[in-house]
């Protein structure tokens, strides 16, 4: 059982993860601090080499500082498992210990209130099992056509994340159920968009060799017909872009660094569960298969430099 904490008043579980990036770290760090959460779970990868190993002694050196009154549990790798094995490890480890919470990313810089919208739709949505996840990161603008403070998205927008034990227990790694998913046809039945669809199958068949743990996290929620929830602003700055990063590394993209608005109180809760449409497909169109127009303009905007996009 947890020690009680008396004097926190925020104590959903936070796992923060990291690796190589002490000035991304320590914003993010910085955020936290404000809210002073109960529970801190850290999670740290090992290094792929001598510079990195400065780095993340460096970034070890000062999560082990926490000043405020809170119950730290940190899992510190002494050799380097890359992206898709860290993380996935540092979740299961998370979750082992704790049936809902926040994840972070050391490149996810949150505003003050994503981590309430978090903790109040963690408790709401406890026991809906068609709800997946909650995130903080909205991509896109003019997506909402109402008042609601939030939607509901086939897509993991995991920029700044909350979700349970139950949803993250149905994340099968290997995407061992393919072949009886496409033998009831699973992705037909699942994405209407022949564009769409045929990237999915085609990532679906090689997702063993990509060193990424958010595609087969997405499919597996497919598979069970599960939403995420993505707020009416943006709650979350991705602060990582740039060569050093793992995937993020074109600092000329339009989700760089995109600023985040706190979000109003009380809630707004949407009458209706249904996928927002207008996001799904700018989702689509921006990050993973673009449309033939949306392909031109990016060679376009690429050798004019006409910033169009």
């Amino acid at each position: 059982m947890k020690k009680d904490i008396i004097n926190n008043t925020f104590k959903t579980p936070i796992l923060f993860m990291v690796y190589n990036r002490p000035e991304q770290t320590i914003k993010v760090l910085d955020s936290i601090r404000k809210i002073e959460p109960a529970y801190l779970y850290i999670s740290s990868d090992g290094p792929k080499n001598s510079d990195d190993k400065i780095l993340i002694d460096q970034i070890r050196s000062i999560l082990k500082e926490i000043e405020w009154n809170c119950e730290v549990k940190t899992l510190f790798n002494e050799t380097n498992l890359g992206c898709k094995k860290a993380c996935n490890q540092a979740i299961d480890w998370f979750f082992s210990q704790e049936k809902e919470g926040i994840i972070l990313e050391d490149d996810c810089l949150p505003n003050q209130s994503f981590f309430y919208f978090c903790s109040e739709l963690l408790e709401l949505y406890r026991d809906d099992k068609r709800i997946a996840m909650i995130s903080g990161n909205l991509p896109y603008q003019n997506v909402f056509k109402n008042n609601d403070s939030y939607c509901f998205s086939r897509y993991t927008h995991l920029w700044g994340w909350a979700s349970w034990r139950r949803s993250w227990q149905l994340h099968d790694k290997t995407l061992s159920f393919l072949v009886n998913f496409k033998d009831i046809d699973g992705f037909k039945k699942t994405i209407h968009n022949v564009r769409e669809r045929k990237y999915w199958e085609k990532i679906a068949n090689k997702v063993n060799s990509i060193d990424t743990w958010d595609y087969p996290l997405l499919i597996s929620y497919w598979s069970q017909s599960m939403l995420s929830i993505v707020p009416n602003v943006n709650l979350v700055s991705n602060i990582g872009f740039g060569e050093d990063a793992t995937h993020t590394k074109n600092i000329e993209s339009n989700q760089n660094n995109i600023k985040s608005e706190e979000i109003k109180f009380p809630l707004t809760h949407p009458k209706f569960i249904i996928a927002n449409k207008k996001l799904d497909d700018l989702t689509v169109d921006n990050e993973f298969s673009p449309s033939l127009i949306k392909r031109i303009m990016y060679k376009l905007n690429k050798f004019f430099k006409l910033n169009i996009l």
